[in-house]
């Protein structure tokens, strides 16, 4: 008698990229250099720690039964039924409700919306609907 251990659920995380936690690196050695004349000038300080949340927290999660889109303070749960389809436009990825309203989806972008579909098994519209919405299958 053998035992299957059940498969662990797929999830997909979509984060903001390295360059941009590189350009905030940069951006905090400024701010120190300015904040280091006076104490006057330290709340400049908070532009790079506030920028680093924003990278740190904002993004997508997505599993079978859930997309889960993360803001800088708080964060949105959707099932899949609510989900009519993507809208995709200059560079820029949105959930289409099925209620009509649309997200924005941060972290996403138009070359990384087929791993997106692909990873909850919809399936992703040939080369005539590449400007169209897409729908689930």
């Amino acid at each position: 008698m053998s035992t299957q251990t059940p498969a662990k659920p797929v999830r997909v995380r979509f984060r903001q990229s390295f360059a941009t936690v590189a350009a905030i690196l940069l951006m905090a050695i400024g701010a120190f250099t300015i904040a280091g004349q006076s104490w006057w000038y330290a709340p400049v300080m908070v532009v790079p720690l506030a920028a680093l949340w924003w990278v740190i927290r904002t993004g997508v999660d997505v599993d079978a039964e859930h997309l889960t889109i993360r803001r800088a303070f708080g964060r949105r749960t959707l099932r899949w039924d609510e989900i009519e389809g993507f809208l995709s436009s200059r560079g820029r990825v949105s959930v289409q409700l099925v209620d009509g309203g649309t997200l924005r989806l941060p972290a996403v972008t138009p070359a990384t919306l087929p791993r997106l579909i692909e990873s909850v098994g919809l399936t992703t519209p040939g080369p005539e609907r590449a400007q169209e919405t897409v729908t689930e299958a």
